[in-house]
């Protein structure tokens, strides 16, 4: 703690006591101010308060054009974003289309081919002539 060993050394220099506690203040209390100078203290105090309220609301007008023109935009986006979606339906319903097109293709040709194997089969089996039996031995 320097400051109780500063008080300490200079106690004749701090004859202000802290009422609660035994110990000199570290710091003298402020002298008495006139009232011109209060008033030309305060003066400045509200003329730099008044310039941070200006330069805040001008921040805020900033800030509210921002979002006024990033709300436009996302509208935009929006639209942009629906028209989008709906290409991407058409897209969707017109590959599930095709692919039940090519499904319906494969399972036609599937039996066009076993149909065309079965015919081949009984077609083999008239054309050729009945067995002859076996002569007899002589």
């Amino acid at each position: 703690m320097p400051f109780v060993a500063l008080a300490a050394a200079n106690e004749e220099e701090w004859p202000y006591d802290d009422p609660w506690h035994d110990r000199p203040m570290a710091t003298p209390p402020m002298p008495e101010i006139n009232r011109p100078e209060l008033d030309a203290k305060l003066e400045l105090i509200e003329t730099k308060m008044d310039a941070r309220i200006g330069r805040i609301e001008s921040k805020i007008e900033n800030l509210i054009e921002v979002v006024k023109d990033s709300k436009d935009e996302s509208s935009e986006a929006r639209r942009s974003f629906k028209s989008w979606g709906m290409s991407v339906i058409i897209t969707v319903v017109l590959a599930t289309v095709a692919s039940l097109i090519g499904v319906w293709q494969i399972v036609t040709g599937v039996n066009q081919s076993i149909i065309a194997a079965f015919e081949s089969g009984r077609n083999v089996g008239q054309q050729q002539p009945p067995p002859t039996p076996p002569k007899p031995p002589r």
